[in-house]
This record gives C-alpha cells, sequence and structure tokens, in this order.
C-alpha cells in the first residue's frame, strides 16, 4: 500500500474534497456555523484547492459526524412532553 503524506489515503481508499453546499446539505450547518465551529477547533478544518475555493475532506466530516452522535448519544425525543 502506498500512502500519501496529506492523510490516511491510500491507492484503494481515496479521499475526495467535498465543496460547502454538499457539506452544508449533509451537516444541516450553514457557512457561518460552520466557520465559527471551524475557527472553534470543533468543526474541520477547510483546505484551499485554489486561491477562491475551499474544500472539506470527507472522510474528516465523516468523522465529525460519528463523533457528534457519540457526544449527544440517541436523538432527543422532542414529543417527550406530549407521551400519555
Amino acid at each position: 500500500h502506498t500512502i500519501c503524506p496529506m492523510s490516511n489515503i491510500n491507492e484503494h481508499n481515496i479521499d475526495r474534497f467535498m465543496r460547502r453546499p454538499e457539506v452544508e446539505r449533509i451537516t444541516s450547518l450553514k457557512g457561518t456555523q460552520m466557520w465559527r465551529e471551524e475557527q472553534a477547533g470543533r468543526f474541520p478544518k477547510r483546505y484551499n484547492l485554489t486561491k477562491r475555493t475551499v474544500g472539506w475532506l470527507e472522510s474528516e466530516v465523516n468523522d465529525w459526524m460519528v463523533s457528534r452522535k457519540k457526544s449527544t448519544g440517541d436523538a432527543p425525543n422532542l414529543n417527550r412532553g406530549n407521551v400519555e
């Protein structure tokens, strides 16, 4: 296996960059929220792809999503107060 020094990418498991609209869609965060969380160290850092283009590694965003599930547990029951 040849490993790329940039991350855990190898020739059989190629990571990819995701642009902002896709990251917003899968995380339910908007640009400002992502930026604030990123600055606080709670969201993956963006990579400069070109002078005016940024992207996030899919694996890092997926890891963040898994960490959110672990830190919050099961989704809260929003109807808890209405249960008879």
